[in-house]
């Protein structure tokens, strides 16, 4: 059965896993029940901004759970789905590179003035391939255009997560620990248990970087007011900002304000305007998911004063209540928290053989039938088929040329970003 991920993006950027779903098949029944699932675990049942892969039944499942959220599509696999169209239809090569030129350019316009004029041009370049044309139009700029060209995307609150790459990131992560596809239940839950608890600790660490590290470039005065408060990774993007300020000035229409929108953090002409009443950034003008570096909520909203007077309390408590050899064991591991030059850790008693490849035993299992991998997408075939001369001309491949994946090998699941807004 396909495993479904469902990553959550947090807006410091740190990765966390929240479900994953074993499905029967991959079809909108299924998806809808997995996001119902999903939706009973966050908090006011809501989230703004979903990115997925073109994958209609998954999609369909999104607006069913999620009417409100905005659905965008990866524009990694969307610009290399058009690029292995463009090597199919397209030749020379020269003109290959000039379709790819003007397509990059549409898809990052930052209006719909400069959309349309990109269009244009576009649309001139490649009115030669109408196989092309006809594809680009009809699966992607007609239907989709709004949930991957910059022009809306950055509309929406989405804190720069545009593609899936992260959530295909995780699957990498996950099928290297699993090393193969024919573990029992138990096991594959141990193994997503053991991934989960280092993505908490690699994002407890975040927070404490966020906490503690003061980067000598984030010294301005502007920053007084966001250290040991705000994420670290918010500062950086608000020091790019202050970057962009010393040409873009007050500007608004110069500024464009994409990383407001899209970040919640504040952009250039914003800093600019702080920078001349020699004012620093206030903490309210900073979305308040950048300003969660505890995972305890106290439902404030607000950050709230770091203490550990709480947590002294009850570990003095739990202390009166063990026994002598329960005592033993808590003192020394409060024992190595103070004292961190000290250590626990003892030699192994028995030496461990380190050299020497381990034996392999006979198996009737053949290493395919246990691989994790799943076959390759449509473009990294294509890729993989056209083959270019020196001379920037292709020999012609036609889509029934372009090799198959191979029926054994288990379909791509498609996985599902979502980015959490409170």
């Amino acid at each position: 059965m396909p495993l479904l991920e469902i990553i959550g993006i947090t807006s410091t950027e740190m990765i966390f896993c929240v479900r994953f779903v074993y499905l029967k098949s991959e079809c909108a029944d299924n998806f809808t029940w997995a996001l119902q699932m999903l939706k009973e675990d966050i908090t006011g049942g809501e989230v703004e901004v979903i990115v997925t892969d073109r994958y209609l039944a998954l999609m369909n499942a999104v607006e069913y759970v999620f009417p409100k959220a905005d659905n965008l599509l990866c524009l990694f696999h969307i610009c290399k789905n058009v690029k292995a169209k463009c090597k199919m239809t397209v030749f020379p090569k020269k003109k290959q590179v000039q379709i790819m030129g003007a397509w990059e350019a549409l898809v990052y316009s930052y209006d719909e003035a400069q959309y349309y004029m990109n269009l244009a041009n576009f649309e001139g370049i490649c009115s030669s391939s109408s196989i092309f044309n006809d594809y680009k139009h009809d699966q992607w700029l007609i239907p989709h255009k709004e949930r991957f060209v910059e022009t809306w995307t950055n509309r929406v609150m989405h804190f720069g997560n545009t593609t899936t790459q992260r959530v295909e990131s995780v699957h990498w992560s996950l099928k290297r620990i699993l090393q193969d596809s024919i573990g029992d239940i138990c096991n594959v839950w141990e193994t997503i248990n053991s991934m989960i608890v280092l993505q908490h600790s690699e994002i407890i660490a975040s927070f404490e970087n966020s906490i503690i590290q003061k980067v000598h470039r984030h010294s301005n005065r502007l920053y007084a007011n966001l250290h040991g408060v705000v994420s670290k990774n918010a500062i950086d993007h608000i020091a790019a900002e202050f970057d962009r300020m010393k040409y873009v000035g007050i500007d608004k229409f110069e500024c464009r304000c994409t990383v407001r929108r899209t970040h919640g953090l504040p952009c250039a002409c914003e800093i600019a305007r702080y920078n001349m009443i020699s004012r620093s950034i206030p903490l309210d003008v900073i979305y308040v998911r950048w300003t969660k570096l505890i995972f305890h909520d106290d439902g404030s909203g607000k950050p709230s004063e770091l203490s550990m007077k709480h947590e002294i309390e009850v570990i003095v408590k739990k202390f009166d209540e063990l026994d002598v050899l329960g005592k033993i064991a808590l003192k020394g591991k409060l024992r190595e928290i103070a004292y961190p030059s000290t250590s626990s850790m003892c030699p192994l008693v028995d030496k461990v053989k380190t050299k020497g490849a381990p034996k392999k035993g006979k198996s009737n299992v053949s290493k395919r039938n246990k691989s994790t991998k799943c076959h390759s997408s449509w473009w990294e075939y294509v890729d993989a088929s056209v083959r270019c001369s020196g001379t920037n001309t292709c020999s012609t491949v036609t889509s029934n040329k372009v090799q198959q994946p191979r029926s054994s090998v288990k379909k791509r699941t498609p996985r599902t970003s979502v980015s959490k807004i409170q």
